[in-house]
């Protein structure tokens, strides 16, 4: 059983990891990047409007700025505990008025929230959009003289999530790791299932490899799916890679022992009813999205955790929280990636939900986990392999 670092003091947590069966490995193709964004509806009920949400959020924001005090576990004593700051966010900002109905909406509505709870950006050298072989990327350069990279990938269930939203991260990902970050515009489903935002994702791999120093990447939630399966791929191409990031990542699909147990556990959590069969639903809303047909639910690069081996990867740093549908199986990731050799850093955030990382205005945690990012991807550049460097400014086209 792998013990989990514990990246804050305020609750004893050691999270029990079980194993995980595995499958093969798949390539992929790698056509020309094309954006066609089309109109995706489904047919659930209505939610409250995009400004309802988009306020409470501010809202809750204004609230926190006071500053956190210790975990609370409400009024039931029972309760799972949960960050106070990160209890007021959720009550204001209650999953249930997400407008699932209609896509644009609900990339609409969380770009909102990411504007909102992101705090104020971290000041850089550069920042400017680029074309990587036909992605689109913003690249963030802390220095003029930077020459290693990240390759960021963004979360949002592969069907929301955008370069904007994502720019504080990015920025505070440059400065801490003192390297160049370039953040992945890649397509979204339902427009573009699987495998096409992890080919975006391996164009702009080749393309940062091509040009630059050492080569990290990370990302967060079906961000993180897809850096963990970029990896894998990297892999069966002989492609080395410093590091990998892997926060709170979507790993694999379908029902688990601990997501049975979470939907149990999670009835009323921070007084929304159903809390943890809600999350539940939604991952599989998310994959029915990703992967529409069903038939690469065992494909490795779509769920990494099947992959029959993990060894020749490179070093890992797992982010994960406690109060989320996802930690389960970044837990056995993070186990299978240790029994195969690599090293692996894994961060348990007690009290914290799926999607701190980006929540920099709301809770100190979320600006903890970047700082023991940004030394953790640092660490792994300097350790990397020498190779062929040249500066990174005014490189690439700009759009």
């Amino acid at each position: 059983m792998m013990r989990a670092r514990r990246a804050s003091p305020r609750a004893e947590i050691l999270w029990p990891s079980p194993r995980a069966p595995a499958v093969g490995v798949v390539g992929v193709l790698m056509p020309p990047h094309t954006r066609q964004p089309t109109e995706h509806s489904l047919r659930l009920r209505n939610r409250p409007s995009t400004q309802f949400v988009s306020d409470a959020t501010r809202r809750s924001v204004e609230m926190n700025s006071r500053g956190p005090g210790p975990a609370s576990r409400a009024a039931d004593p029972t309760a799972p505990r949960i960050r106070p700051e990160v209890g007021r966010y959720l009550e204001l900002n209650p999953d249930g008025a997400m407008r699932w109905d209609d896509t644009e909406a609900l990339r609409r509505t969380t770009r909102d929230r990411a504007l909102a709870v992101r705090g104020a950006l971290e000041p850089v050298f550069s920042s400017e959009d680029l074309d990587a072989s036909g992605v689109p990327v913003r690249r963030v350069l802390p220095s003029p003289d930077a020459v290693d990279v990240l390759v960021w990938v963004h979360g949002g269930g592969w069907v929301h999530g955008d370069l904007d939203g994502y720019d504080g991260v990015a920025r505070s990902l440059a400065n801490r790791a003192r390297c160049a970050v370039v953040s992945v515009d890649y397509r979204l489903a339902p427009e573009h299932p699987f495998p096409a935002g992890l080919e975006d994702v391996l164009r702009v791999l080749d393309w940062a490899r091509s040009r630059y120093g050492a080569v990290a990447v990370g990302g967060d939630s079906s961000g993180g799916n897809l850096a963990a399966a970029a990896c894998l791929a990297a892999r069966e191409r002989q492609l080395d890679l410093a590091a990998q990031l892997l926060v709170y990542p979507v790993l694999d699909h379908g029902d688990s022992e601990y997501k049975a147990a979470f939907r149990r556990r999670y009835r009323g959590f921070v007084g929304q009813r159903d809390f943890g069969a809600a999350a539940c639903e939604r991952i599989a809303w998310l994959w029915d999205q990703y992967d529409p047909e069903g038939s690469h639910r065992d494909d490795p690069l779509a769920a990494p955790l099947r992959a029959a081996g993990l060894s020749g990867l490179p070093p890992a740093t797992v982010i994960l929280a406690e109060h989320d549908v996802l930690r389960g199986e970044g837990e056995r990731y993070a186990d299978r990636l240790r029994d195969a050799g690599v090293p692996v850093d894994l961060l348990a955030f007690p009290g914290q939900i799926h999607g701190f990382f980006q929540m920099a205005g709301v809770t100190p945690d979320a600006r903890r986990a970047l700082d023991l990012a940004g030394d953790a991807i640092r660490k792994a550049l300097d350790s990397a392999s020498p190779r062929p460097r040249t500066t990174l400014f005014d490189q690439g086209e700009r759009r």
